[in-house]
Order: structure tokens, then sequence, then C-alpha cells
């Protein structure tokens, strides 16, 4: 059934023991929800702006970043974005190495360089970082 492996995928769950707990605690409505979600095929178009994309892909990389954030629906957010990737640069070419760039960690801003970007006063207590 799609449902056993849609579910599955959508939550990636790294050991058969959580899936299988997971799957047994779902009541009815939940299980529908999903099995309807999974076996549903009607196309969604959307409407946008390639500025509107950039946005969405550019969190998209971002969500990606997370180290936890490695299965199945990872996979399927990293396809869309790269298809959005394909329609935003048909209308503004010179926006593919930039969105390349959010790929690369290499291109991470540092907190050196937002301190050196915008001046930050070292002498200014600064909230610390809560992760």
């Amino acid at each position: 059934r799609f449902y056993s492996t849609a579910i599955l995928h959508l939550l990636n769950w790294t050991t058969v023991s959580e899936r299988f707990r997971y799957m047994q605690s779902m009541k009815k409505e939940e299980e529908d929800f999903w099995l309807k979600l999974g076996n549903c095929t009607e196309t969604i178009e959307m409407v946008s702006t390639p500025a509107r994309l950039y946005i969405l892909i550019a969190q998209i990389q971002l969500a990606l970043r997370h180290p936890e954030n490695n299965g199945s629906s990872a996979a399927i957010a990293k396809e869309i974005a790269i298809n959005m990737t394909e329609v935003v640069c048909h209308y503004v070419p010179e926006a593919r190495d930039i969105i390349e760039m959010g790929w690369n960690p290499a291109y991470d801003a540092t907190a050196e360089y937002f301190k050196a970007e915008f001046a930050i006063d070292s002498s200014i207590q600064q909230p610390e970082d809560e992760f």
C-alpha cells in the first residue's frame, strides 16, 4: 500500500521500531489523512514572481542545512528547489550563480562577516545563541 511507504518517507525516522510504534499509535483520522494525501495526484499550479521563488529556494536551502534533515522529504524539497531555480533563471539568468552559492557551505556568512559588514560594536552585550 502507498500509505506504508509514504508515511515512512515523510517522517524520516531512522529505526523500524520508531516507525512501527508511530503507525500503531495513529488514529483512524490520521491514517485517512496520510492515505488521502499520499494518493492524491492532482496537479497544483502556483502563481508567483521570480523574487518570491528565490526567497522560497533560500528558505529550502536553509532548512536543508540541518544535519538531521536528510530523509526522503529533504530530497523531494531539494528537487523542488532545483526546479524552481530553473524557473527563476529562465526570467533572471543572473540569479543562477547566487542560488548555487546557497548550496555551498563555503559561501556561508560568518559571525565575523556580520560584525565587519554591519560594524557591530563588540562592547555592546549581544544575546547568546540559543542553539
